[in-house]
């Protein structure tokens, strides 16, 4: 998916090039059973926060009820 993102020649990816549209940042989500007794993990989110995906490093975020800091 990430790749995809990253892909200038199919257009969805816009730098701003020749349009006045430009990628503002980008996201990828690995969402897993809705069923908690079976998911061992969370879902994990990606997100660049930059308007460059092909450029910009994907961060991972994972939200969660049991934080521990």
């Amino acid at each position: 998916m990430i790749s995809i993102l990253r892909d200038d020649q199919s257009g969805i990816c816009m730098l701003g090039e020749g349009d006045d549209c430009i990628s503002t940042g980008s996201q990828v989500s690995v969402l897993l059973s809705t069923d908690r007794k079976r998911s061992q993990t969370d879902a994990c989110h990606f997100f660049t926060a930059t308007p460059n995906p092909q450029l910009s490093l994907f961060k991972p975020f994972i939200f969660s009820d049991e934080v521990e800091l």
